[in-house]
């Protein structure tokens, strides 16, 4: 059994926002739960420009017992705190690297970037495999009830 959730994957650009959420959306279809992955070149491509379309998005897949993991950056802690007042069962995971990491791996330096101050969840994926970072988000899902333990 699962509820539908809105995972929203934070951090520097770089972080590995992109490759983990797409390591959990396939590691919760492996198990049969509903899961979709969503970045910005997919909102970019598919819906209008600005948060609401994506909160609607969001919302409809929730309706609809999918979970939705969508990394795009939420920069500021004031956008974090709105998409949580706004957006039904909503997780935030913070995937944290130093910045150096990040800028290597992501080729700039993201500016602005505010640290979380309320995730539910902190990844630190600067020395970790994607399967390990996803296995830690997946553990964390079963703990919280969200989904059921596969070996139960």
């Amino acid at each position: 059994m699962a509820t539908s959730t809105c995972l929203w994957l934070t951090g520097q650009a770089g972080s590995g926002k992109r490759t983990v959420g797409r390591a959990v959306a396939a590691d919760l279809n492996a198990r049969g739960i509903a899961a979709i992955f969503i970045d910005d070149e997919a909102q970019n491509r598919y819906l209008a420009p600005g948060d609401e379309p994506l909160r609607w998005f969001c919302e409809t897949l929730l309706a609809n017992n999918v979970t939705v993991i969508v990394a795009i950056s939420a920069l500021h802690q004031s956008d974090r705190e709105d998409l949580r007042s706004t957006l039904n069962r909503f997780l935030e995971v913070f995937l944290d690297a130093p910045a150096e990491v990040c800028a290597q791996r992501a080729g700039r330096a993201d500016s602005g970037f505010e640290t979380p101050h309320a995730a539910e969840l902190r990844v630190p994926t600067a020395n970790r495999s994607v399967a390990a970072s996803s296995a830690q988000v997946i553990s964390f899902l079963e703990e919280s009830g969200v989904i059921s333990d596969a070996s139960a």
